[in-house]
C-alpha cells in the first residue's frame, strides 16, 4: 500500500484511478494543505474546522462518504492528538509534527495489499494504542515507588499500609 506524506495530486489521481487504497499522513499541515485535502476528498466544513482545532476529545463521527475520528497516541510523555478520515480511497491522518508510533508503522502499512484497507486502518490505530504502554509502565513503576516509601515510613500511615498490602495480594 502506498504511504504519502504530502498531497501529491498526480500520485493521488493515479492511486484513485487504479483503485488502490492508500494512507495520506499529513504532518503539521498548513491551512492551505488542509483545505486542499478537504477539497480532494469531499470533506465537509464541520470536519475541516475540527481538523484545524486541537484539544478535542476522542470521537468517531460517521458522514455519508467518510468517517472522521479523533484518537490519541503517546510520544515520550506527551499525548499526540491524531485526526483521521477514513474515506473510500484512503485513510488520512492529520497530526502535529512528532509521533514516533505513526512514523514507526509506515513501513508495515507499506507492506499491506492495497485492497486490504481495513488492515492499514487497524495498523495505524493499533500503533497509536500500543504507544500508551511504555508511559503506563513508567506510571506503574512510579506508583510502586511511592507505595514503597509509604510502607517504609512505618505505622503513621496504618490505613494506607493496609490498602497497599491488600492491593499487592491480588
Amino acid at each position: 500500500m502506498q504511504v504519502l506524506d504530502a498531497i501529491d495530486r498526480a500520485a493521488i489521481d493515479r492511486l484513485r484511478t487504479a483503485g488502490e487504497y492508500f494512507w495520506l499522513d499529513l504532518v503539521d499541515p498548513s491551512q492551505d494543505a488542509l483545505d486542499e485535502m478537504c477539497g480532494l476528498f469531499g470533506v465537509g466544513e464541520l470536519v475541516a474546522e475540527d481538523l484545524r482545532e486541537r484539544g478535542q476529545r476522542p470521537k468517531l463521527d460517521d458522514y455519508d462518504s467518510y468517517v472522521h475520528g479523533v484518537f490519541y497516541g503517546v510520544d515520550g510523555d506527551e499525548l499526540v492528538e491524531v485526526h483521521f478520515v477514513i474515506h473510500g480511497d484512503a485513510v488520512i491522518t492529520v497530526r502535529p509534527a512528532r509521533c514516533a508510533a505513526l512514523a514507526g508503522v509506515r513501513a508495515r502499512v507499506a507492506q499491506v495489499d492495497p485492497t486490504r484497507e481495513e488492515q492499514a486502518i487497524y495498523l495505524v490505530l493499533d500503533a497509536l494504542t500500543d504507544s500508551f504502554f511504555p508511559l503506563l509502565e513508567r506510571m506503574a513503576d512510579e506508583i510502586d515507588d511511592i507505595e514503597d516509601r509509604i510502607v517504609s515510613a512505618g505505622g503513621r500511615h496504618a490505613p494506607a499500609l493496609q490498602a497497599f498490602a491488600a492491593r499487592r495480594r491480588r
